[in-house]
């Protein structure tokens, strides 16, 4: 007859702390995606291209001068992305020589 082996408290224990660690990790990966989402909405177009301004201008200062700009106190996602891409944009448009 087939006997029915009992895991080891240890296994168990183990088993038990990864379930909950992956309940974790998944309630607050969930959670993130729900803010960047909720915060992200209702951002106004205006908004999104000042940004991208501020970012382009920022860019080519820094590029220009070398002097480190700090990027600004935003807490939208979206205005960060806008703004850093701006960046990228400007420090890169500061280097090329018009034709």
């Amino acid at each position: 007859m087939l006997e029915k082996k009992k895991i080891p408290a240890h296994r168990r224990f183990g088993l038990g702390l990864l379930q909950i660690l992956l309940v974790l990790t998944a309630f607050f990966l969930v959670r993130r995606c729900v803010l960047l989402i909720d915060g992200n909405r209702g951002i106004p177009e205006a908004t999104l291209e000042s940004s991208y301004r501020m970012g382009f201008e920022a860019g080519k200062r820094q590029a220009e001068t070398g002097l480190f700009a700090e990027e600004p106190p935003v807490t939208a996602e979206l205005l960060k992305l806008r703004y850093r891409e701006g960046f990228k944009k400007g420090y890169d448009a500061a280097g090329e020589v018009p034709p």
